[in-house]
């Protein structure tokens, strides 16, 4: 990539490294990121709605673009802007229609085909896929009634990290209960919720969400899927499975102590697991 890099950005890089799904890139003390991306008509809506100081810039090449090539695959550069933090822009975007249950249902019909594909080579997802597409139906039934609906979009996170935070390529546009509800399964799955007043903060939200789209989110296990998109790429950790499998009786209780404590100001649906 060294030479990727100095033909497209004329500049020669000090180290490069390989960092989750993406490329550090160093030039003395200036840091940047390079991904491969997929869609680049996404990119563009996304190069359009973030250039905002909140987030790292995209940089252009030598010819003007944010797009360049490298054997048929497409990469963007991101200069790391760490110096120049602006609040997040979660301002009003545009009209949507809501779609998470299609999504859903294609993404449970998929995962099911390709579980199969796999079925036997690991115990440990075989004994806890079924459990998870559950929960996705579960997910899936609770939001129901919302289907097709048009409503306001706003700038979200597709993966609630803050590692992704200030990344452009990380947003989507969607409804505002999508980060909420993301950061409550945040807090669950990285072992904070216990430090912090749940109730409380429930409460200062009160009039922010419609709740059953919070928890329709929160029950949603892609934390699960993202992990079974590794297995299924080779590169999956049993450690980490094991870690979400060990915790599902005490994620239960957590997701009915937040329905507990919204019942007291929302009339929100009850959850049998």
């Amino acid at each position: 990539m060294k030479h990727f890099i100095e033909y497209y950005y004329c500049f020669s890089p000090t180290s490069i490294y390989i960092e989750n799904d993406y490329y550090v890139v160093w030039n003395s003390k200036q840091k940047y990121y390079l991904f491969e991306i997929q869609n680049e008509e996404l990119v563009q809506w996304q190069y359009q709605f973030t250039i905002s100081s909140f987030f790292n810039s995209f940089v252009e090449n030598k010819f003007n673009s944010i797009f360049s090539v490298d054997y048929e695959k497409k990469y963007v550069l991101l200069k790391d802007d760490y110096d120049n933090r602006a609040k997040f822009p979660l301002t009003f975007v545009q009209r949507i229609i809501f779609n998470w249950d299609n999504i859903w249902i294609k993404k449970s019909d998929f995962l099911e085909k390709y579980y199969y594909s796999i079925r036997g080579k690991y115990s440990i997802i075989d004994d806890s896929f079924h459990y998870f597409l559950g929960l996705l139906e579960m997910a899936h039934n609770y939001i129901k009634d919302y289907s097709n609906y048009e409503v306001e979009g706003f700038l979200q996170y597709k993966k609630y990290s803050p590692i992704f935070f200030h990344n452009p390529i990380n947003v989507c546009l969607d409804v505002r209960e999508r980060n909420f509800g993301e950061y409550l399964k945040y807090i669950f799955w990285n072992n904070e919720y216990k430090s912090i007043d749940l109730s409380l903060i429930i409460w200062e939200n009160r009039n922010n969400y419609d709740f059953n789209l919070v928890i329709g989110r929160v029950l949603y296990p892609n934390y699960y899927f993202d992990l079974l998109d590794q297995f299924f790429l080779g590169s999956g950790d049993l450690l980490l499975l094991k870690n979400i499998i060990d915790k599902i009786e005490e994620f239960e209780d957590y997701v009915s102590f937040l329905i507990f404590e919204i019942q007291k100001f929302f009339p929100i649906k009850k959850v049998s697991f």
